[in-house]
């Protein structure tokens, strides 16, 4: 099956998990192949969340994970944004988690990149998301 980032992202936000199906799961590491680019979007809740001093070590380029959080009190979809040694970053927006959740949901691999980092007194961080196939 030869997924195309147009048909991941239309299975993952309108069918659900059950839409899914024969989709590949695993890793790029696991030897899976290439990564298909899902998505651009951004870090909200930096200033709520990341440790003191965290993003200020964060460096474009820099790999992160996703972790579904669906007990989440204010969104059901929300997606938490972790660095590798495990501080919590912040959230994906509202707006992007909608296929993300999806995916996560199914067991579909996502991963994370910085791709932009802009430090200011409301910091930005870009992200863009991959998932192996």
């Amino acid at each position: 099956m030869i997924a195309t980032r147009r048909s991941m992202l239309a299975w993952a936000g309108g069918a659900g998990a059950a839409g899914l199906a024969g989709l590949p799961t695993g890793s790029a590491a696991s030897g899976l192949g290439t990564a298909i680019p899902l998505m651009t979007t951004y870090l909200v809740g930096a200033e709520r969340y990341a440790a003191a001093g965290t993003l200020s070590q964060i460096a474009v380029g820099q790999s992160l994970h996703l972790r579904r959080e669906a007990d989440n009190d204010y969104d059901p979809r929300a997606v938490s944004v972790w660095t590798l040694d495990e501080r919590k970053l912040g959230y994906v927006p509202r707006a992007d988690n909608k296929s993300l959740a999806n995916l996560l949901d199914a067991g579909v691999p996502l991963a994370a990149g910085v791709a932009e980092v802009r430090h200011s007194l409301r910091p930005h961080v870009g992200l863009t998301i991959q998932v192996a196939v």
